[in-house]
This record gives structure tokens, C-alpha cells and sequence, in this order.
């Protein structure tokens, strides 16, 4: 059996860790705002966490860590962080992170994961089939034929507000940002988007 490099958790692991659980990939300047350098090529080295680069037609690298199987493990029994974000794209995640960094961590901790929007989101579609079965019935195959999509991520702020959080990037066609709309509309939220 290999040695582990990290012995005990803190709370700054917590927070590290449940960075790359909401935001899917982090860059390594955002995850020192928790961990230096050595604790981050530690998560690494015990298999928490992968790094991940990603080679820009203009030549710049783009880095980016995520975590692993073992990582999400470890959220879950230590600190009971579930509802991960499923990691895409490099640059379409860290333009969530970018999201998540500049919020508050008041903010931070009222961060929901395009996970936890779908299940929510289900359970308001079972308020719907109870209240109105035809209206159920439409959304749901609004959702199956991908005329619904769940945004990345939502937050609050003042007052309990919700509001979405969607990057674009260059793959989303019209379809795709109208299907998020849609589910802006149907929840009855605040929506931002960024293009990456």
C-alpha cells in the first residue's frame, strides 16, 4: 500500500474539496483561496483529485483539477456533500468557478448544482401531475425531447432570490439556450449567463 501524504482533514479541505464539487474542474488560484500549493499536489498524489490540462488553439494551457471518485467518496462520508456537479469542459467549468469565487460564501453555501436544479425540478413536475396532469403532462415531454434543460448552477441573493447561473459556450445552439430559458420560465427564477 502506498503512503498517504495527507494524514487529517480541516475545514479548508472542506471547502477546497466542496469547491470542486459544485463548480466541476477549479484552476489552482481558486483553490489556494482555501489550500497552498503542496495540500492541492497532495489531493492529487492520494487520489482525490485529478489535474486535468486543456490545450488552447492560441497555445495557452489551460489547468484544471477535479475531483475523483475517491475525492467525491471522501465529501460525502467526512462532510456529507452530495449532489456533485459532473464535471464537463475545462473552460466550461472554471467559468462556473469564476461564478462561485466571486460570491460571497454566505452565497456559496446557498449553491446548488445543475443536480440538485434536476431534482428539484422533478419534484416540482409531481407538484404539477397532482395540480394540473395535462400541463404535467407537457412539461415532461417538453423535458424528454430536451425542450427543457437544467442550468448549471443557481445561488441566492438578497431575500432568498434565486438566481440561475448558465455558461454557453461555442457548442450551445439556439435549441439548447431556449430549453434553458424555458426552465427560467416554468421555475419562475433570475437568470445569468456567461459566454466562454
Amino acid at each position: 500500500m502506498s503512503r498517504s501524504y495527507i494524514a487529517k482533514f480541516y475545514n479548508r479541505d472542506r471547502l477546497a474539496l466542496t469547491s470542486l464539487s459544485k463548480c466541476g474542474h477549479c484552476t489552482n488560484e481558486q483553490l489556494k483561496n482555501y489550500v497552498a500549493d503542496t495540500r492541492i499536489k497532495h489531493y492529487v498524489y492520494d487520489g482525490y483529485v485529478k489535474k486535468e490540462v486543456f490545450n488552447k488553439n492560441n497555445g495557452e494551457r489551460l489547468i484544471g483539477y477535479k475531483l475523483t471518485n475517491e475525492g467525491r467518496k471522501l465529501l460525502e462520508n467526512e462532510w456529507g456533500v452530495k449532489s456533485h456537479y459532473i464535471a464537463q469542459s475545462i473552460r466550461h467549468d472554471i467559468g462556473i468557478a469564476n461564478k462561485y469565487f466571486s460570491l460571497s460564501q454566505e452565497q456559496k453555501e446557498t449553491w446548488k448544482t445543475e443536480t440538485e436544479l434536476r431534482h428539484e425540478f422533478i419534484e416540482r413536475l409531481e407538484e404539477i401531475k397532482n395540480e394540473d396532469y395535462s400541463r404535467y403532462e407537457e412539461l415532461y415531454n417538453m423535458l424528454e425531447e430536451r425542450q427543457i434543460s437544467i442550468p448549471d448552477a443557481s445561488y441566492e441573493i438578497e431575500n432568498e432570490i434565486e438566481v440561475c447561473y448558465e455558461v454557453i459556450t461555442n457548442s450551445y445552439g439556439q435549441d439548447e439556450i431556449l430549453a434553458k430559458e424555458n426552465y427560467i420560465e416554468i421555475m419562475n427564477v433570475k437568470y445569468e449567463t456567461v459566454r466562454v
